[in-house]
């Protein structure tokens, strides 16, 4: 005769169920110990490798200000070089103003014998077109200086204008 055993099958689904439970509260206590040792070395990894890029990444934001905003004061130091030369002064006075411009930002160098005005003094008259012309260094952050591979770049300002009126003798 065949032997009959009757089992409850919820009490065994309830123990199971609790010793899954307990089991699994065992595994977090066990898994977060390890993972709030391992989360101290992950974070130095982690900052550790970035923070040279976040740095290069700032720098070079930098050194692209420092060029946009030379390009720009240079760019009216010529403004300024041409207004001066249309309306009737001599080229030392027009060099001395675009000088002065320039000198505003400290990394910006100009050389005053490189700055050309075209035509001379004696030849601007009425519908001649006046031009002032030059170029500049910027100079570049040491930690830049091997991606550029030298330590200054060159801004170039051009600026024309038309003479409306006669200045008269000079």
């Amino acid at each position: 005769m065949p032997v009959v055993l009757c089992v409850d099958r919820r009490a065994i689904f309830k123990n199971l169920e609790q010793t899954l439970l307990r089991l699994e509260g065992r595994c977090k206590r066990v898994a977060g110990k390890r993972l709030k040792k391992n989360e101290r070395g992950q974070s130095l990894v982690e900052i550790s490798l970035l923070l040279p890029v976040m740095l290069l990444l700032v720098i070079s934001f930098m050194q692209l200000a420092m060029i946009f905003s030379g390009q720009i004061v240079i760019t009216g130091a010529a403004k300024e070089g041409v207004r001066k030369a249309v309306v009737g002064k001599a080229d030392t006075e027009v060099k001395e103003r675009v000088i002065a411009i320039t000198s505003l930002l400290p990394f910006i160098n100009l050389d005053p014998d490189q700055i050309k005005i075209e035509p001379a003094a004696a030849g601007r008259y009425e519908n001649v077109d006046v031009t002032v012309e030059f170029p500049a260094t910027v100079s570049i952050l040491p930690l830049l200086e091997r991606v550029f591979n030298k330590n200054m770049y060159t801004l170039t300002a051009r600026a024309k204008m038309r003479c409306e009126q006669y200045p008269g003798p000079v």
